[in-house]
């Protein structure tokens, strides 16, 4: 079968636009922890926080891909990072989980990730952003909440 039209054929092939794909929120700078509410046990330290923990914390994600976390001065983790987007459906019908995320890795080997939120000068590490029940920063369910500096 030959086609009548080819050049309406080409138009049409070459004018649709290709969605771009969803960029996640960006989390590079320098990141005071705030507090870190846990499901559970309802106690004076649940939301755990600098005032009631006497603990300092920051996490810092550079522009080249690496990132550390610092707890009262002491590097206690660090590697290099990714960010993505994704979504989640458990089944039909279900509550869709879109989030972003971050992939942390170790001498180039992918240790875990976590879903997050910006939402002005504040992210938040939150498993159940993505439906989840544990994460790399989070290992219960819970969610972490850090200023910009």
């Amino acid at each position: 079968m030959r086609f009548r039209y080819p050049i309406l054929f080409f138009l049409l092939l070459f004018s649709c636009k290709k969605e771009v794909g969803v960029q996640p929120a960006s989390i590079i700078g320098d990141w005071v922890w705030i507090k870190t509410r846990y499901d559970l046990p309802l106690s004076a330290t649940n939301p755990l926080s600098p005032q009631n923990s006497g603990l300092t914390e920051s996490i810092h994600f550079y522009a080249n891909g690496n990132w550390k976390q610092i707890q009262s001065g002491i590097t206690i983790d660090s590697g290099t990072y990714s960010t993505g987007h994704g979504d989640y459906l458990p089944y039909v019908g279900a509550f869709h989980y879109y989030y972003d995320s971050v992939g942390f890795y170790k001498n180039g080997s992918f240790v875990g990730w976590d879903s997050y939120s910006v939402s002005g000068d504040t992210l938040i590490f939150g498993a159940g952003y993505s439906g989840r029940f544990s994460s790399y920063l989070l290992p219960y369910n819970d969610s972490k909440t850090y200023v910009k500096k």
